[in-house]
């Protein structure tokens, strides 16, 4: 059934990815001014500072053990937003969870921006991951319930595209502000994007999908019709639609209300669902120990934690100080072109996904990666400065064709209904952990092994490779969870 991108849903789904977009800033943010925030270079800037003009100073004295603890703490502070992100986000709503969010992300942005002490600069950074976390659950959340069944691996990769877009953003700021007058400016844009996330949450509905799950039936329905293009859907498809989502909460194996639920399948619009099933909340303990959920927690943990531990972080957090040694005074610009090249794979590839499907992609992109980390190896402790730099690359555009966008729009597509917020927050959860691991490791790797920390990378490329290649299932064009895996059963 075909259905167009009405102005509603592109602008849902604009608006729930600013929340992505400020993860993406907020974990790139300190990576080009780093060296002139903490007081070890001195950089004039090119113009006059508003700051510097009231008396804030020009830096916040930090040692590299400080410098480490400034940057990690919003880990710390994303894995905390992604565990509470779940309940809060079931409990308020999709829309009124984003409200929340991004409060943390104001908080934090302007504690940061008026830091004149490392403790100010830290506990800001801390509220922001806060934000971050609970974001990188919701949005691909609120994304998957809204989107149409063709349009889901599209709209599904903007959440990856935005965070792209953020850690771009920073990047190209950072070639006028990243200098010892003007550093707090980078700081004070996460306020921006915040202020402008709340503006634009006025203006969406709530997840129907959310919305049907808590009994409010003419709600959802007022809110698909938004959402869903009138020339090409009917009101009968509304229900159709809102009928399907009751039915699959209905055959949930969980405790619920004893229910006639074919009573709830109408034939027509004519026929209007009346009364829909509140599912039973599903706990972390529930979805964790159930076979029922096996399939999902296998899937979600393998892809989560091994997107981060083919190492994309350690170029995210540390790709200036990497390039500053083989090209310092082009370092800030080179990791702009790698962000802009991050970003314009990732868009390409949500344009394909759909057509392509979920598991070629990635497959295809974690062989590339692992090749890339390879040379890579070579490149670094041959001294190949250009190889090193074109190793990069590769790696970063291998990545945004397939481990960047899929794995959180993956979580929801191999998850039942009634469980796809905990999954969210359990695989992004994981994913919090492997970062934190790989940003406090790699600077210690790297110093003891040099460029062959990369064959690291390399061998977890090949590891979760395999993974993919011999466990995941093609979600591409499939309903729910039931025609994914055929029979609701294990692995084997």
């Amino acid at each position: 059934m075909p259905s167009g991108h009405t102005t509603k849903l592109l602008l849902s789904t604009g608006v729930a990815c600013l929340g992505s977009l400020q993860y993406g800033y907020h974990m790139a943010e300190l990576n080009a001014p780093e060296s002139v925030l903490s007081c070890r270079d001195n950089i004039d800037g090119p113009g006059p500072s508003w700051f510097i003009d009231h008396g804030y100073s020009p830096c916040v004295p930090l040692d590299s053990s400080e410098i480490g603890l400034v940057t990690s703490i919003f880990s710390i502070g994303g894995l905390i937003g992604s565990m509470i992100a779940s309940p809060l986000s079931d409990k308020l709503g999709r829309k009124n969870s984003s409200f929340f969010n991004t409060s943390f992300f104001i908080i934090g942005s302007l504690l940061e921006t008026f830091s004149n002490n490392k403790s100010r600069l830290v506990f800001g950074r801390f509220i922001s991951g806060l934000g971050a976390g609970s974001s990188i659950v919701n949005t691909p959340l609120f994304i998957s319930e809204i989107a149409t069944n063709d349009s889901k691996g599209f709209l599904g990769s903007l959440n990856q595209f935005s965070m792209n877009v953020g850690i771009l953003l920073t990047q190209l700021l950072a070639v006028r502000w990243a200098n010892t007058s003007q550093w707090r400016y980078l700081l004070f844009m996460g306020f921006l994007i915040a202020a402008a996330n709340i503006v634009g949450l006025l203006f969406i509905n709530e997840s129907p999908k959310w919305l049907v799950q808590h009994n409010k039936i003419d709600l959802a329905k007022k809110s698909l019709r938004d959402l869903r293009h009138p020339d090409d859907y009917s009101d009968e498809d509304v229900s159709n639609e809102i009928s399907q989502w009751v039915s699959e909460i209905s055959r949930s194996t969980v405790a619920m209300p004893t229910i006639e639920s074919e009573s709830l399948l109408p034939s027509s619009s004519d026929d209007p669902i009346e009364f829909a099933p509140k599912p039973s909340n599903i706990t972390i303990l529930q979805y964790l120990t159930s076979p029922e959920y096996y399939n999902s927690r296998l899937i979600v943990s393998i892809i989560m934690v091994g997107q981060q531990l083919c190492g994309i972080n350690s170029i995210i957090f540390y790709g200036v100080s990497i390039i500053s040694f083989l090209f310092p005074q082009h370092a800030v610009s080179l990791n702009c072109a790698i962000s802009f090249v991050n970003v314009m794979v990732t868009y390409v590839t949500a344009t394909i996904v759909d057509r392509a499907g979920r598991r070629p992609l990635l497959i295809g992109s974690i062989s590339v990666m692992g090749i890339a980390c390879l040379i890579t190896v070579h490149g670094i402790v041959g001294e190949h400065s250009y190889l090193t730099v074109f190793a990069i690359f590769l790696y970063i555009a291998a990545f945004a064709m397939g481990l960047g966008p899929i794995p959180f729009l993956l979580i929801s597509e191999v998850t039942q209904l009634q469980a796809t917020s905990v999954a969210q927050s359990f695989g992004t959860v994981l994913n919090w952990v492997a970062t934190f691991l790989i940003g406090y490791l790699f600077p210690i790797l790297h110093t003891k092994l040099g460029g062959y920390v990369f064959g690291i990378f390399g061998i977890s490329c090949a590891i979760v490779g395999i993974s993919v290649w011999y466990l995941f299932p093609e979600t591409k064009g499939k309903k729910n969870y039931g025609e994914i895996f055929g029979v609701m059963t294990r692995l084997d």
